[in-house]
């Protein structure tokens, strides 16, 4: 980024002073967009166009003009003020199935048995309703997504650890919790965004300069924001079921924002991607053919912080509902220095959501939680 335009994010500095001053004046900032922000601030129109909107396409999945100041600013105060050296990204280097999720099954168990419990952990299930009671969530309506057999589950306690999608279709479903907790009836207002992941196992390998990579520029995007990454030189066996004798580079690569381009066939976003875009990245992929591909699609996927979005957000804690706890990266009153941090926020709000109700119903013991560093 030239010197010149680098200067016009100097009165950034002032805004990150000013922004949470007080409870309304970070309103007042949530009421404005990142772009009107940065317009008063001076930034270049080179800055916003090559840097800035690209940087938040792939970090809160819009363009400055959809989003909040506010939450822009959270983000920024971490990344431009305190971590400028973490703006990175750690893959697992074995699939997340194995290296994540089924020890953390086998954890879950593993301490149940300690305290003469069973831990049932219930896959292809979904909540579709929380059955209240007398101001408590006394069960569950859980349906089975294979056989489409639902049954109760009684609950002592309930944290519903899911996205703004999966939120409002649960509430939407259950009368009871609806009309208890205005709160969770304003989440019918916050909006969500399109994710497209995709993956290609290439017939030869690609030697790229960067593992991580933003894509930004191409009109073949039609608005959303994107990156790719190459797993080969992430991970220790991105090549999964596609195991030949000779294996090319694999490329996974994710589009936010994606309503327009969820509605093309597979095929043709395969085909922007090799043909187009990743030999614009790289030019060695202009030599390459796609042996095996995947693209899945995720609607109402991630939290569109728009602006104006603050108090739409719910608390941690439900008031009316004294054993129901919220987890995830849109509740609005988890004071850590994870604000603007989907993922990072997501997993602090679910450690926080277990302390909640150990605190209030008992347990083992809490969990800790760490503050973010200070740089």
């Amino acid at each position: 980024v030239p010197i010149a335009d680098r200067l016009s994010l100097s009165g950034l500095l002032v805004e990150m002073a000013r922004y949470k001053a007080s409870p309304e004046t970070y309103r007042r900032y949530d009421r404005m967009s990142a772009q009107e922000l940065f317009d008063r601030i001076g930034f270049s129109k080179f800055l916003v166009d090559k840097f800035v909107t690209p940087f938040m396409m792939v970090s809160l999945f819009a363009p400055p003009k959809d989003l909040s100041a506010a939450v822009v600013l959270d983000m920024l105060y971490f990344y431009a003020m305190g971590h400028q050296s973490d703006v990175d990204v750690r893959w697992s280097r074995k699939p997340i199935s194995e290296s994540l999720l089924n020890p953390m099954v086998r954890k879950i168990q593993s301490e149940a048995k300690g305290t003469n419990t069973t831990a049932i952990v219930r896959g292809n299930s979904l909540v579709s309703e929380v059955l209240v009671e007398d101001g408590r969530a006394k069960g569950v309506i859980v349906r089975d997504k294979l056989t489409g057999t639902q049954r109760r589950v009684e609950t002592d306690a309930v944290i519903l650890a899911v996205g703004v999608g999966g939120l409002k279709k649960i509430v939407e479903g259950s009368p009871q919790l609806a009309s208890r907790s205005p709160d969770l009836r304003r989440c019918a207002n916050l909006r969500t965004l399109d994710v497209i992941s995709t993956r290609l196992w290439l017939d030869k390998k690609v030697l790229c300069p960067f593992p991580s990579n933003i894509l930004a520029d191409f009109a073949e995007l039609e608005g959303a924001g994107a990156t790719f990454f190459c797993l080969d030189a992430l991970q220790d066996d991105p090549w999964g079921p596609v195991d030949a004798e000779f294996k090319g580079s694999v490329i996974a690569a994710d589009f936010y924002g994606a309503s327009k381009l969820s509605a093309l066939p597979d095929e043709e976003i395969v085909r922007r991607l090799t043909e187009v875009m990743l030999p614009a990245a790289v030019p060695a992929f202009a030599s390459v053919s796609v042996k095996e591909s995947w693209v899945m699609r995720f609607p109402n996927a991630v939290t569109h912080f728009s602006p104006g979005s603050a108090p739409l957000r719910p608390p941690q804690e439900i008031p009316e509902v004294g054993n129901l706890v919220l987890a995830g990266d849109f509740v609005r009153d988890l004071e850590h220095g994870s604000a603007g941090l989907s993922q990072e926020r997501a997993y602090v709000a679910g450690l926080n959501a277990g302390n909640l109700l150990i605190n209030k119903l008992g347990g083992i013991k809490v969990h800790s939680i760490l503050e973010i560093e200070e740089a």
